[in-house]
């Protein structure tokens, strides 16, 4: 953004019109709102919000790797699974802030989640899973603990086990 910001003002536009809103749409999610260079999605399934996931990071990740360093662009994501407010089409609640929170501990290009979450993934063996242990979040008073998807696991493509039918 320093560097140019009509131009990666642009990019964002584009990587969000090309990639976010599709796959979001594909994996029956919902696009909440949008927070400057941030979104907030909802989704029916922990298995769709990180399928999702996944495939953004690496229909990017694919992106990026014919740009120099200073065009790329990569996005964090924080996953989480919990009660919502929903009001004038908005959510709200301590699930939506732990997810946001979540975003933050995630790498450029990374996923974090709630390890609760990965009560709801069981039989996806694909997904491989990084222990952070408890961490505090800013403005949540109890530890949660962590897990990061291992970039390394990634999955390469939605065939074989990926399309089982909150972020």
């Amino acid at each position: 953004m320093e560097l140019d910001e009509e131009r990666t003002l642009a990019r964002i536009k584009g990587l969000k019109a090309e990639v976010v809103n599709p796959q979001i749409t594909e994996y029956r999610g919902r696009l909440v709102k949008t927070t400057g260079d941030g979104l907030l999605a909802d989704f029916e399934s922990a298995v769709d919000a990180l399928n999702c996931a996944c495939e953004i990071q690496r229909i990017v990740g694919e992106r990026n790797a014919a740009l120099l360093s200073d065009d790329r662009l990569e996005f964090r994501i924080g996953i989480n699974v919990g009660e919502i407010i929903a009001e004038d089409g908005d959510i709200f609640g301590d699930s939506v802030n732990v997810a946001a929170r979540l975003e933050g501990l995630a790498e450029p290009g990374g996923i974090c989640l709630a390890a609760h979450v990965r009560e709801y993934l069981v039989g996806k063996p694909e997904f491989i899973f990084e222990d952070l242990g408890e961490q505090f979040l800013k403005n949540i008073q109890r530890p949660i603990r962590v897990l990061r998807v291992r970039a390394d696991a990634l999955p390469r493509s939605r065939t074989g086990t990926l399309r089982q039918h909150n972020w």
